[in-house]
């Protein structure tokens, strides 16, 4: 039996790409993207730790926001300076955020921030604002995309001087690595060795009588002898 090209008849790995099998295929997820077809978007605030600038009491921790039960609420209560953060664990371009809220119908004038640091800023990392009626839950799009690990919610206006929220998504790419530089290369290393290149530099295994980092050194056969 001819075997069929899944990857050709189908519209599989909608953001991946497609090798076809003997009997299926099988789907390698872009970054950012999950799921046997790559249609599923990483939450990367998933398991994550939230803090807040008030937070609410035993009942409702920061923590609910990012523990994926869309049940269990935080509540904000306004002043000044009101805030929750959330840490990704790891820096993210974050391009959108969706929030929900329980009950639904919770109006909200919030501004959301992406920050390199625990400490906000507040300049130039501002990734977008929502004010109005949060029904069930809003997807919230990034002006454009914004590099940090800590996104934090910062409550503009709030008309009953609390909003309570029930689930914050974080939707975003990982950066892309700096391509390793090859320092056996570019450099006179390992002047009596062999160089090999790692991950964050390079390594020298000298040659017979030679020593030191560069294996530049001569080993001294009278040092400690009688």
């Amino acid at each position: 039996v001819q075997d069929v090209d899944e990857c050709n008849v189908s519209a599989n790995c909608v953001h991946g790409t497609c090798a076809n099998t003997d009997d299926g295929y099988t789907c390698t997820c872009e970054n950012g993207y999950t799921g046997t077809q790559c249609d599923t978007d990483v939450n990367r605030a998933d398991g994550s730790t939230a803090t807040s600038s008030n937070p609410g009491g035993d009942g409702d921790p920061p923590s609910n926001l990012v523990d994926g039960d869309n049940s269990t609420t935080f509540t904000l209560t306004y002043s000044n300076d009101t805030w929750v953060m959330i840490d990704l664990g790891e820096v993210i371009i974050v391009d959108h955020l969706e929030i929900s809220s329980h009950p639904p119908g919770t109006d909200i004038d919030v501004q959301i921030y992406i920050e390199d640091s625990d400490t906000p800023t507040y300049e130039e990392t501002l990734c977008a604002e929502f004010s109005g009626t949060l029904d069930t839950s809003e997807d919230i799009e990034c002006d454009a995309p914004i590099e940090g690990r800590y996104v934090f919610i910062k409550v503009i206006l709030a008309v009953n001087e609390s909003i309570t929220l029930s689930l914050v998504s974080v939707y975003g790419e990982e950066p892309t690595p700096p391509e390793d530089v090859d320092e056996c290369t570019v450099s006179a290393n390992c002047v009596y060795g062999i160089c090999s290149n790692t991950g964050d530099g390079y390594t020298c295994t000298c040659e017979s009588g030679y020593t030191g980092t560069q294996c530049d050194t001569r080993v001294n056969r009278a040092d400690g002898s009688t």
